[in-house]
This record gives C-alpha cells, sequence and structure tokens, in this order.
C-alpha cells in the first residue's frame, strides 16, 4: 500500500511539473533567483544523497556574484598589506588618511 501510494505521489508530481514519467528517476532543481529549471536524469546506480553533496559543495556561478567576488578580492588584497607577525597574525595599525571608495 506505501508503494503505491508513492507510485501516486510521483506520478502526481511528475504531471505537475510537465515531465514524462519516462524520465524518471529524476531531480528537478528549480533557481528561484533566474526562475528556471535543470532536470537532472537519475541512473540506477546514481546516489542522490552523493549528488545533492556534490551540488551543494560546488554552487553554480551568477553575473550579480561577479561584484562580490570582486570585492573579496580587494579586501584580501588590503589585509595582505597588513605586516605580519608570528604564525600568520596581524599587527592592527593606524591608517594615515582615510581611503577614498
Amino acid at each position: 500500500m506505501q508503494h503505491a501510494a508513492w507510485t501516486e505521489a510521483v506520478s502526481r508530481c511528475a504531471a505537475f511539473f510537465g515531465i514524462a514519467e519516462k524520465r524518471l528517476p529524476a531531480v528537478l532543481v528549480l533557481c528561484l533567483r533566474e526562475r528556471g529549471d535543470v532536470l537532472i536524469q537519475l541512473r540506477p546506480e546514481t546516489s542522490l544523497y552523493k549528488l545533492c553533496k556534490k551540488i551543494a559543495s560546488h554552487p553554480g556561478y551568477s553575473p550579480e556574484d561577479a561584484i562580490q567576488l570582486q570585492e573579496r578580492a580587494r579586501l584580501t588584497a588590503l589585509v595582505e598589506r597588513f605586516p605580519r607577525r608570528r604564525r600568520g597574525r596581524y599587527e592592527w595599525r593606524k591608517a594615515d588618511a582615510p581611503q577614498e571608495v
């Protein structure tokens, strides 16, 4: 009975998202930021756990991320200019004059 309920739930989800049942099993990834989706068909030997772990550990790139990456590089360069003490710690020093941003 549980298997029949699971089959019915999967069939209804596939119909709702417009996925042909012959393409199942699959993972549907929805991107809310770009309002797009990707359907990833799974082979029988594919571990859904391992797939999700890989996706989570390697997020995709978005054009909006460029600003954050540039800011990170700028801040890293500023930190690298600080004089280092032992064991990679940085010393605080007073800025001569505030920099224009």
